[in-house]
C-alpha cells in the first residue's frame, strides 16, 4: 500500500469551465505492468488541469491494498482511514459541538436496482419521485451514529454485504455502486418547528471494465454491462450539467445518486 502526496495547482476561474471537475485520476498497476516495470509497483497517478499559478493545496492519495485489492479512497484501513470515514469523522465532531444528530444509509446499485446494505436480509429499494421532481428511497434504512466506534461497526457489515466477484483483473471485483448517505438533522429548540436537515452523499463507483481483458461470460457479463451502461448515463449527466440542460426523467438509476 502506498499514499501519495502531490501538489494540485488549482486554475484561475475564468480558466474553469467545467461545472464538475476530476482532480486526478488513480489506479494501482496490473500484475504484469510491474513486471513490466521490473518489480515497481509504485502507483500510477495522472493530474489534471495542473496549471502553475499561485493558488495549491497539497492532496493525499491512497491508492488500493495489494493484499485484499481494498479501495482505501472510500473505505481505507484503520492506520489510513479512507474518504468516507474522514468525513463521518469532522461530522460527528460538528454534531457534537452543535447538538445536531447523525445518521447513515448505505445502499447499493446493482444491475439498475438499489438494494439496502444495512439490512440483515437482502432488500430492494424502491425510487420514487415526487409531484416537484425530487428523489426518494422508499424503504432505505437509517442507522444513528454517535461515535466513529459506532459507524465502524455499521459500515463494515455494509461492506461485507456488498456485491464482488472476481474477473480476469482483479480477484474481489465490485459489481455494484455503493452509496454512503450521512444526514444530519437539526431540532427545533422548542420542537414547534420543522427539522432542519443535510445530506452528504459519498458514492464509490464501480469501474468501468473491458470484457476483452476481463475475459467476463454469464452473470459477470451482465453485470459489466450494467455497470458500463450506468457509467456512460452518468457522464451524461454531467454533460447536461455543464450545458444547463435538464437531467430530470433522462437517467433514471443516476438520480438515485
Amino acid at each position: 500500500m502506498e499514499t501519495q502526496s502531490v501538489k494540485l495547482y488549482t486554475p484561475s476561474k475564468q480558466a474553469i469551465v467545467s461545472k464538475v471537475r476530476v482532480v486526478a485520476r488513480v489506479r494501482p498497476f496490473l500484475p504484469q505492468e510491474i513486471a513490466a516495470r521490473n518489480g515497481n509497483s509504485k502507483s500510477c497517478i495522472s493530474l489534471l488541469d495542473h496549471q502553475d499559478n499561485d493558488s495549491s493545496d497539497e492532496v493525499s492519495v491512497h491508492v488500493k491494498d495489494p493484499n485484499t485489492s481494498t479501495c482505501l479512497m472510500s473505505q481505507g484501513t484503520e492506520e489510513l482511514p479512507g474518504l468516507m470515514p474522514l468525513a463521518m469523522s469532522t461530522i460527528l465532531s460538528i454534531c457534537q459541538s452543535t447538538g445536531c444528530i447523525a445518521e447513515i444509509s448505505y445502499y447499493e446499485v446493482y444491475m439498475d436496482r438499489c438494494y439496502d446494505l444495512l439490512e440483515v436480509k437482502t432488500k430492494e429499494i424502491l425510487i420514487l419521485d415526487d409531484k416537484d421532481g425530487q428523489i426518494h428511497l422508499r424503504g432505505l434504512s437509517r442507522v444513528p451514529i454517535n461515535s466513529m466506534s459506532e459507524f465502524h461497526v455499521v459500515f463494515s457489515c455494509g461492506i461485507q454485504r456488498r456485491k464482488v466477484a472476481q474477473t480476469g483483473l482483479n480477484d474481489v471485483s465490485s459489481r455494484s455502486h455503493g452509496v454512503l448517505v450521512i444526514a444530519v438533522s437539526t431540532p427545533c429548540d422548542d420542537g414547534s418547528g420543522p427539522v432542519l436537515m443535510g445530506k452528504l452523499n459519498l458514492i464509490d463507483l464501480a469501474g468501468n471494465e473491458d470484457n476483452r481483458r476481463t475475459c467476463n461470460e454469464g452473470i459477470r457479463l451482465q453485470e459489466s454491462a450494467k455497470i458500463n451502461q450506468s457509467l456512460l448515463a452518468l457522464s451524461n449527466v454531467i454533460y447536461a450539467l455543464n450545458n444547463n440542460k435538464p437531467t430530470n426523467h433522462e437517467y433514471p438509476i443516476e438520480k438515485a445518486n
